[in-house]
């Protein structure tokens, strides 16, 4: 049957595993929720970042285009131009650079007007210039001066006195100005990706990403939609989660990624807070629980106890325990324990009377036989030693006034016996321990058994109700002994102090199985023992293994024996 702490804790967690559960439901939609919004806050930081690309290229374009219209270039006046430009675009680290339409450089703001220049690196953008004079931005290419990646913004010059000629801005500074001064969250990073797939420019680490080609199968991804999002793996190994979009007038990609650590962040916080939360609820469930369940437990628990102590005939004392159920039924428990301490008392008197008046009765009827039955056999005896003195009968007479004495004799030993037996004269006149001494010299004579025996009681006398009964329980084991236990060695030992008296008696007979316990010539004799020590408020526990004998042990408490012994 389960206790009632069980039956707390089982009610404890019937409550908290649903809001557990609920709860848990509330605060993963929370979690999902903030990784939405985080992926969509990627999205769209990456469409900002490629509209802002897109409005730094419309500016540069347009500043291209008022360059081109400048009448220094219309008229060959190209040092005036230089100085006018250079001025303009060096604040910014901006290189404008001239070409005809062969790819000889006509001039640098990277370097003084008039230095010698190598020519420009022909690409197909640059020749697309010059066909269309459509505005184009060319990929990486190496700058003939610095010799440094550069990315060109061309617009066409239509007349000079050399021709048409290109003109171009490296907007490679200025793209990687925008990305490194866009603050983005820590654990963010921004890239920018060619048609190609090469890295142009990067938030992060550009010395070791600019210029490479990115990975495959993110390049892959990047070109095959307009914008999108997944999740890959870089180069160092971290899981990242990416989102993409193009910018529109350079075709360039824009990606902006965050470790799917930092992603998921939310998700495991909650989780880890919805772990610690839901433990910590329920270790206070628990322990809450435990608390109820222990002031709960604890007076049903005591009142069990009592009802042990009621059922051993002792009195429970009533005291409160705080609730009022256990209280109504420790009231009931305190009545129910003095009606049956009192019921008890009665009997117990009533049985210690009775038991008193059998050993009075045995007493009596001992004397009698010893002191009238003896002495008419005695008196018999002795007429029929006189008449077979003067009987001069002949034939047999003789004989059989013999045999008639011989059966006076066995008469009066089977008298005395039976008058020891009801109540030895020893017990009275000797005391305890002597009595027992004699008794068992007497029976291991009789039944030639070897016994040991350790007897010490000491000075004083038992009470006479101790007295009869462990002598009885001798009496009654050593009975069983010969008609059961085909034993060849019993020891018993006796031992009395201020407390109680101790009586062991140990055979090496055949011993008992619970079925010969229960068989009805030795059950008799066990419950009597039983009854007999019980009477006195002893106790009695036996022992036995088949083949390997029986102990019997004797247990009396003096002070419980007292009542027995003042009644008496």
């Amino acid at each position: 049957m389960p206790s009632i702490r069980v039956l707390m804790l089982g009610l404890t967690f019937a409550i908290v595993l649903p809001l557990m559960s609920f709860s848990a439901y509330l605060v993963m939609e929370a979690a999902q929720r903030a990784q939405s919004l985080m992926e969509s806050e990627l999205r769209e930081r990456a469409r900002l970042t490629a509209a802002s690309i897109d409005q730094m290229l419309v500016v540069v374009r347009s500043r291209l285009f008022a360059m081109a219209a400048s009448p220094s270039l219309a008229s060959g006046d190209f040092d005036a131009f230089h100085d006018r430009i250079a001025d303009l675009v060096r604040p910014r680290s901006l290189i404008v650079v001239l070409t005809d339409a062969a790819g000889h450089t006509m001039l640098s703001t990277a370097v003084p007007f008039g230095t010698p220049l190598p020519d420009f690196p022909l690409q197909a953008g640059f020749r697309r210039v010059i066909d269309s004079g459509v505005p184009t931005i060319s990929g990486f290419v190496p700058d003939p001066i610095t010799h440094r990646p550069a990315l060109y913004m061309s617009v066409l010059v239509p007349t000079t006195e050399h021709g048409p000629c290109v003109l171009s801005i490296d907007v490679s500074g200025v793209l990687q100005d925008l990305l490194e001064q866009d603050r983005l969250q820590d654990g963010w990073a921004a890239a920018v990706v060619d048609r190609e797939g090469y890295v142009i420019a990067h938030s992060q680490d550009a010395k070791r990403f600019v210029g490479r080609l990115g990975q495959l199968d993110a390049v892959a991804r990047v070109q095959s939609a307009n914008e999108g999002g997944f999740t890959y793996r870089s180069v160092d190994g971290e899981l990242r989660d990416v989102a993409f979009t193009h910018v529109a007038l350079s075709g360039w990609a824009v990606v902006m990624g965050i470790p799917d650590a930092t992603l998921m962040a939310p998700v495991r916080i909650s989780t880890l807070q919805l772990a610690c939360g839901g433990l910590a609820t329920l270790a206070v469930a628990l322990i809450l629980a435990g608390v109820v369940g222990r002031q709960v437990s604890r007076p049903l628990r005591e009142l069990a106890e009592r009802g042990e102590r009621v059922g051993r005939g002792e009195r429970v004392p009533l005291t409160r325990t705080g609730l009022r159920e256990t209280d109504s039924l420790a009231q009931v428990l305190h009545t129910a324990a003095e009606r049956l301490v009192q019921h008890a008392g009665e009997r117990q008197m009533l049985l210690e009377r009775t038991v008193q008046a059998q050993q009075d009765e045995r007493r009596r009827i001992a004397r009698e036989l010893h002191d009238g039955l003896s002495q008419y056999l005695t008196a018999l005896r002795i007429g029929l030693t006189g008449l077979e003195r003067r009987c001069e009968l002949d034939g047999d007479a003789p004989r059989r006034l013999s045999a008639l004495k011989q059966l006076t004799d066995q008469l009066g030993q089977a008298l005395g016996r039976m008058a020891w037996e009801l109540r030895p004269t020893a017990l009275d006149d000797l005391g305890l321990e002597k009595a027992i001494a004699q008794y068992l010299e007497e029976w291991a004579e009789r039944y030639e058994v070897r016994i040991d025996q350790d007897i010490h009681i000491g000075p004083a006398r038992l009470p006479p109700v101790v007295e009869t009964t462990l002598f009885r329980v001798v009496q009654e084991g050593l009975t069983n002994v010969v008609k059961h236990a085909g034993a060849e060695h019993v020891a018993v030992i006796l031992h009395a102090d201020a407390a109680e008296v101790r009586l062991i008696l140990e055979d090496n007979g055949r011993g008992m199985t619970p079925p010969d316990v229960a068989a009805p010539g030795r059950q008799l004799g066990i419950v009597g023992m039983r009854e007999r020590v019980v009477l006195v408020g002893g106790s009695i526990d036996i022992e036995s293994l088949p083949n390997q004998g029986t102990t019997i042990y004797v247990r009396i408490p003096l002070a419980a024996a007292a009542p027995a012994v003042s009644s008496a």
